[in-house]
C-alpha cells in the first residue's frame, strides 16, 4: 500500500505515525546519503561503476596493494567532508532531541547522522572515519579529509592501518551484531522506517522485520520497489529529503 502525502492541509500517515511514535527504530542505507551529493554504489551512476568493489573493497586487495586502495579511500573520504545532512538527517536527529527514543541502525560508512545530531547510530559496515591497525587492532577516529600519508600508520603503535569498515570477504563485527540482536529482540518499538536502503542484505531485512515483532507499524521509504517492500505496511515512495521537507516532519 502506498501512502497519500498532504493534502488540503490534512497529514498524511507518515507524519501521524512519527508524531504518535515514542520509540523508533531508524533502518538506513546509502538513498538517504545519496541526496546529501554521496554518490550510491548500486545505483545508476554510482561511483563504482567505474571501479570494480569486490577487486578493491577487500581484504585481499588490501594486502596485495595496501597503497591503491587508500587511494580510493582517501578519495571517498575527502569527497564526504564536502557533503552536509540533509533534511531527512536533520528531522532524524530532531525527534531525538524532542523527547523520541530513536535508534539508527545504518548501513552507510560516513558520519551525516551524527553531524545531524543523532546520538544512538550504530554502523554496522563500519565508519571510514576510523582507522584500524593491523598490528595491535587499535581503533581511533582520524576525520581529516586527507591523509599525509597512503597507507597511514597508527598513532600508538606505528603499524599501517586500513579503514574500519567492513570488506566483502569480511564477515561483520560479532560484537555488534550480538548488541543489534538483543536490541531488536528486547525493544518495543512504536514505528520502524526503513529508509533509502534496498534491503539487499539478508541480515538487514531479518533485524527489520524482527523489530517490527512488537507490533510496530513498518514504513518503507523509497522511490522504487525493495525485496522488503511486500513486507511493510506502508510504501511511500519519494525522495526521502524532499519528503522531509514537503511534509514538515
Amino acid at each position: 500500500m502506498s501512502l497519500l502525502l498532504n493534502s488540503k492541509g490534512k497529514e498524511s500517515s507518515l507524519v501521524q505515525a512519527v508524531k504518535v511514535a515514542k520509540e523508533i527504530f531508524v533502518v538506513t542505507g546509502a538513498g538517504i546519503s545519496q541526496e546529501s551529493g554521496v554518490p550510491t554504489f548500486r545505483s545508476k551512476g554510482g561511483w563504482w561503476k567505474k571501479l570494480n568493489p569486490e577487486k578493491l573493497a577487500t581484504g585481499r586487495a588490501f594486502k596485495d596493494n595496501p597503497e591503491k586502495v587508500w587511494q580510493w579511500y582517501d578519495y571517498r573520504r575527502k569527497m564526504l567532508s564536502e557533503v552536509e545532512p540533509n533534511q531527512a538527517h536533520k528531522s532524524i536527529a530532531q525527534w531525538e532531541k524532542s523527547g523520541k527514543k530513536v535508534i539508527i541502525l545504518t548501513q552507510n560508512v560516513d558520519n551525516l547522522h551524527e553531524r545531524a545530531g543523532s546520538n544512538n547510530v550504530f554502523h554496522i559496515h563500519g565508519n571510514i572515519w576510523q582507522l584500524k591497525c593491523l598490528e595491535n587492532n587499535h581503533v581511533y577516529r582520524d576525520e581529516r579529509p586527507q591523509l599525509p600519508e597512503l597507507p597511514p600508520k597508527c598513532k600508538y603503535c606505528q603499524s599501517i592501518c586500513r579503514p574500519n569498515v567492513v570488506w566483502f570477504d569480511e564477515d561483520l563485527e560479532e560484537e555488534l551484531v550480538e548488541q543489534i540482536e538483543h536490541l531488536v529482540g528486547n525493544s518495543f518499538f512504536d514505528l520502524i522506517l526503513s529508509i533509502g536502503t534496498t534491503s539487499y542484505f539478508d541480515y538487514i531485512r531479518k533485524w527489520t522485520l524482527k523489530a517490527a515483532e512488537s507490533k510496530a507499524m513498518l514504513i518503507e521509504i523509497n522511490p522504487e520497489q525493495t525485496l522488503l517492500s511486500g513486507d511493510a505496511d506502508e510504501c511511500v515512495r519519494h525522495p526521502v529529503s524532499k519528503l522531509f521537507e514537503k511534509e514538515n516532519i
